[in-house]
């Protein structure tokens, strides 16, 4: 299997697109390639978006991670569907937070030099601990029993949802907690679980799904994963018999009830794993 590789994009209001047209005229060649933004639409990108594609081309995702835990002035999310041939890293500002554009110039530099080959391994580089706080190393801080982390030093999760909005929020509150990574549909959910470079047991999926219900990606996710752990999300109660490996959290809910069980179930993964 070839390695999954990533694609980097900026997206920021078209208000804005001055101050990138700035960055670019005195940037390295290929930092900011602007792009049409209507393609990106699925992923919550507007059309009266300024999007640029950073580098020269997609870059292989395990050499991408470890550098957006470093990011401070832009935030990032990683999303993925069967017609592309790659991951898709959508940079943006954070919020409440003043644009720096000279800070965020540098972030995405620090990415395009992750992504071109260099040769050299002795570079340290800042890899995220699972807390959330910095070490500067080469490796990956280790965790008993826990050979699932990404490079972010996180374990992977999927958030599987086809309304664009839940989508968003569901990936906004898991990231500081997972490596997130966020689907439209249950096929595009197993299609990145056998192209992912490391397992995937973590899911979190609503019930209604067009062509394949949640329920039923479920069943194929604990399948493909023998310490699964699954999150079902719906508007409408859900009444299966308990399992174990399953969970069911009604909408709306409130961020730290989420968390809450999401974690509570990576918990009960890590126990069944480490017997």
């Amino acid at each position: 299997m070839s390695p999954l590789l990533c694609r980097l994009i900026l997206a920021d209001h078209a208000s804005r697109l001055p101050l990138w047209e700035a960055l670019r005229a005195t940037a390295p060649a290929n930092l900011l390639t602007q792009l049409d933004p209507r393609p990106f639409a699925p992923w919550d990108v507007s059309a009266l978006s300024a999007v640029y594609q950073v580098g020269a081309g997609p870059a292989q995702l395990l050499d991408v991670m470890p550098v957006l835990a470093c990011l401070r002035a832009c935030k990032f999310r990683i999303c993925f569907s069967r017609d592309q041939d790659h991951v898709l890293a959508i940079f943006e500002k954070r919020e409440r937070t003043p644009i720096d554009v000279t800070a965020i110039g540098r972030e995405l530099l620090t990415l395009m030099d992750a992504a071109s080959p260099s040769g050299d391994d002795e570079t340290p580089i800042f890899i995220a601990p699972p807390k959330g706080n910095f070490a500067r190393g080469s490796e990956i801080l280790p965790r008993a029993n826990e050979p699932s982390l990404t490079p972010l030093g996180l374990q992977p999760l999927v958030v599987v949802d086809d309304e664009i909005m839940v989508r968003s929020i569901c990936t906004r509150i898991l990231q500081p907690h997972f490596a997130v990574f966020e689907v439209a549909g249950s096929q595009d959910a197993l299609a990145l679980a056998d192209r992912l470079p490391f397992p995937t047991p973590m899911l979190v999926t609503d019930i209604t799904l067009p062509r394949m219900d949640g329920v039923t990606l479920a069943d194929h996710w604990l399948q493909r994963f023998a310490d699964a752990r699954v999150l079902l999300l719906s508007g409408h109660p859900y009444t299966a018999k308990p399992r174990a490996e399953v969970s069911f959290l009604q909408k709306p809910f409130l961020a730290d009830e989420l968390i809450q069980v999401v974690q509570r179930l990576a918990m009960s993964r890590q126990k069944v794993a480490a017997h």
